[in-house]
């Protein structure tokens, strides 16, 4: 029975590029079991988040256990692929939240300072779970609100009223009582700036982009 390599007639010399993507994809661990990267649910309860170091020693046995399908001759050759375009220190995370259902389009942006850093992969472990691989040691990670989850809203003044910008709406008389009456509202604009447009008015109900940025408090213990 052939080998994969055999079938393919592929070697490490004759089809770099394709052999190279597959084994960059296993240090990015994906196709990975869960199993491997979480022992028990139990460690990732719901609304949590789990940081940690990728175990480059690990990484580096899964390439080797990639390579030794092919034949003898391929073993030894994961420390010279693993070495190649190698960053000194990947991190990661595991966030389990209905954020991550809610918003599947979430943006991450890992940050070492002010430095923000490239996240190597980003993946759904299912639908409340998400994995990101990071280049580099972050100390912070920023989660943003997708940009397609953005909407227009009233907020309230500090006197309560119900205010678009910082002018209270008007309302519509009769029985549709609640229902904003726009056209008061522009009305009402309009008297404080010459031109005032749809746009001026979309541009004062849209809600910022909910943002978080999360500091790490953990450390890398030497020799671990």
């Amino acid at each position: 029975m052939k080998t994969w390599f055999e079938k393919k007639e592929l070697s490490i010399e004759s089809e770099t590029d394709e052999i190279f993507d597959f084994l960059q994809g296993l240090k990015r661990l994906e196709g990975v079991s869960p199993d491997y990267l979480l022992a028990s649910p139990s460690m990732l309860p719901p609304e949590s988040i789990r940081f940690f170091y990728v175990d480059e020693n690990w990484a580096e046995a899964l390439v080797e256990g990639a390579l030794s399908t092919g034949g003898k001759e391929y073993c030894g050759c994961a420390a010279d692929i693993c070495r190649e375009s190698q960053e000194e220190v990947r991190t990661g995370f595991l966030l389990r939240s209905v954020l991550v259902k809610a918003f599947p389009a979430i943006a991450v942006t890992p940050k070492a300072g002010e430095q923000e850093l490239t996240v190597a992969r980003l993946a759904y472990m299912g639908e409340d779970v998400l994995l990101g691989i990071v280049n580099g040691a972050m100390d912070s990670i920023v989660f943003t609100e997708p940009e397609e989850s953005l909407l227009c809203e009233f907020v309230y003044n500090e006197q309560g009223e119900l205010c678009a910008g910082e002018q209270p709406i008007a309302y519509r008389g009769g029985a549709t009582s609640g229902v904003v009456d726009i056209g008061k509202l522009v009305g009402q604009m309009q008297k404080e700036q010459e031109e005032f447009t749809a746009a001026e008015l979309g541009r004062l109900l849209l809600r910022d982009k909910l943002e978080y940025q999360l500091p790490l408090n953990f450390t890398r213990e030497e020799g671990k």
